[in-house]
C-alpha cells in the first residue's frame, strides 16, 4: 500500500475500522460483482431501508466471497479478481 509517510501508515495499520476498511478494498472487485445478486436476494425476502440493504449486501457478499474461496478457490481467484 501506497501512503505519504510511514507514520502515517502505522497509524492506518493500528486502527479497527481501517482494518475493516482495508479488508472491504482487498474484496472491492467480488463485492462489485457479486452484490446486485446479494441485493435481489435480500430484497425478496426483507423489506427494510436502503442502509440496511446496503449494509447486509455488504456481509453477505464478503461471505459469498469467502465461501467461494474455501471451496473452490482457482475458479474464484480467476473470475472475482483475486491473486493466487
Amino acid at each position: 500500500m501506497l501512503l505519504i509517510s510511514e507514520k502515517v501508515e502505522k497509524k492506518y495499520n493500528e486502527n479497527a475500522i481501517t482494518s475493516i476498511i482495508h479488508i472491504i478494498g482487498v474484496n472491492s472487485f467480488g463485492i462489485y460483482l457479486v452484490h446486485m445478486l446479494v441485493l435481489i436476494f435480500i430484497r425478496r425476502i426483507t423489506h427494510i431501508s436502503w442502509i440496511e440493504d446496503w449494509v447486509l449486501a455488504i456481509i453477505f457478499s464478503m461471505a459469498l466471497i469467502k465461501l467461494a474461496k474455501l471451496i473452490v478457490p482457482n475458479i474464484s481467484n480467476r473470475f472475482l479478481g483475486f491473486k493466487q
